[in-house]
């Protein structure tokens, strides 16, 4: 069941997932055992993998676990999963003693590597993992005892590099020096071998979760309704969010790029040169030293802050089929996009406002907001609708950019006009 490295791996067949859980038990506990049926709660949405050691009364005879062995196991397993199997979005789950384990091996994994943020290890989540160290252990009955004691030699070795070499916030703003590794703790109410502070101690608030329950019981879960598993869940969504972002601010910084950049993207047909050169005027105009709106073509990696399309009106009423397969590829495109990009669609002629509620019709139902529809009869409306779109772009990415208020105050902006809800908008 168990290969070599000590890791059972579940994959549906014809998935090709990029993400993996990878769970680490605790002391005395076992792959399976331990977890009850959370893997289970989870494969709907992305592939398991359990790792399983003998530790406790499992190890009982040899005076328990030889962690070192142990932790070089779980490295052997990390690096298979990333090489053999190709994942590069791992969440590692630990409890307990695990995530003593798990921590050094991550460590071990990422020494010698070029320092890029954004490694195949996607976060950690520690389930009453003692990170000071736990009372419990104070007498060394069992070899694991010597890291599991209250400030042990090992705990505090983890904590220097971990605070020196991982940025474990959820953050865009996060420090482009440190591995991006967001770390998240679960504190039991009613623990009697790891305190609350042992717990969370190094975690932001704002990234733990406090659960009513034992040592044991906060890694059972038997139904998706848990808080633990939609915990987990959550995270996943918003870890990967994350980390696309903080891959575009390391393509930004590559390219020497200023802080602030939009990146957009015009769709447009045989007919759409004049429209093409009013796109890269607006994008001009709107660069500043401050802020560059580049075209994806020359950014074919980053992901896309705005998607512009424009067609004729009379291409629209025709009930041209070019023009609506561009359309269904462009809400496709927007629904799988976790970035959620903002996408305007132009009609351009005096039948405009005709045009704009046969794209309407096309769309499916649940397009409901993640559209602008605009129509315009000349260039002149075709200029001003574009650079309102783009400045609404800069506006809604401008939180993320910002050096206080600076950026907003360069730019003048006024207040992002599809803030009022139901204008122009589908």
């Amino acid at each position: 069941m168990f290969d070599s490295s000590g890791v059972n791996l579940h994959t549906r067949i014809g998935r090709n997932s990029r993400t993996v859980v990878l769970f680490v038990h605790g002391l005395g506990g076992g792959g399976y055992e331990t977890w009850d049926e959370m893997p289970r709660m989870l494969f709907d949405s992305v592939d398991v993998a359990l790792f399983d050691y003998a530790s406790g009364l499992r190890a009982w005879k040899r005076r328990g676990a030889d962690l070192e062995a142990q932790v070089s196991r779980l490295r052997t397993a990390l690096s298979n999963l990333q090489k053999d199997h190709t994942y590069d979005r791992i969440f590692v789950a630990a409890h307990s003693l695990g995530g003593l384990i798990a921590e050094v091996a991550i460590q071990r994994s990422l020494e010698g590597l070029q320092k890029s943020p954004v490694t195949p290890i996607a976060a950690v989540l520690l389930f009453a993992s003692p990170r000071a160290g736990s009372g419990w252990a104070s007498i060394p009955a069992m070899r694991e005892f010597v890291w599991l004691k209250r400030l042990s030699k090992r705990v505090a070795e983890i904590d220097e590099y971990y605070s020196t070499h991982i940025e474990g916030r959820a953050t865009p703003d996060a420090d482009l020096g440190r591995f991006f590794m967001p770390h998240y703790a679960v504190v039991a109410s009613s623990d009697s071998f790891v305190n609350r502070f042992s717990a969370g101690v190094g975690i932001p608030m704002q990234q733990r979760l406090p659960l009513e329950g034992t040592h044991t019981s906060i890694v059972k879960a038997d139904s998706s309704d848990y808080p633990q598993v939609q915990w987990v869940q959550r995270i996943i969504g918003e870890v990967i969010e994350l980390r696309s972002f903080v891959e575009k601010r390391c393509a930004q910084k590559e390219r020497r790029l200023p802080a602030a950049v939009i990146v957009a993207e015009l769709r447009t047909g045989f007919d759409g040169a004049p429209w093409e050169l009013l796109y890269h005027e607006v994008r001009d105009q709107l660069s500043s030293s401050s802020v560059s709106v580049v075209d994806s073509a020359a950014y074919p990696n980053v992901p896309i802050d705005i998607l512009v399309m424009i067609r004729s009106a009379g291409a629209i009423l025709q009930k041209d089929h070019a023009v609506r397969d561009t359309l269904m590829r462009v809400y496709a495109e927007r629904i799988v996009d976790q970035n959620k990009r903002l996408v305007g669609v132009c009609a351009v002629g005096e039948e405009h406002q005709k045009a704009k509620e046969t794209l309407s019709d096309w769309l499916p139902m649940d397009a409901e907001g993640l559209f602008y529809i605009e129509g315009a009869s000349d260039d002149d409306q075709v200029y001003a609708v574009i650079t309102r779109w783009m400045q609404t772009a800069i506006a809604r990415n401008s939180q993320r950019m910002r050096d206080g208020s600076r950026l907003d105050r360069i730019l003048d902006l006024a207040p992002d006009p599809y803030n009022i809800p139901g204008r122009n908008l589908l």
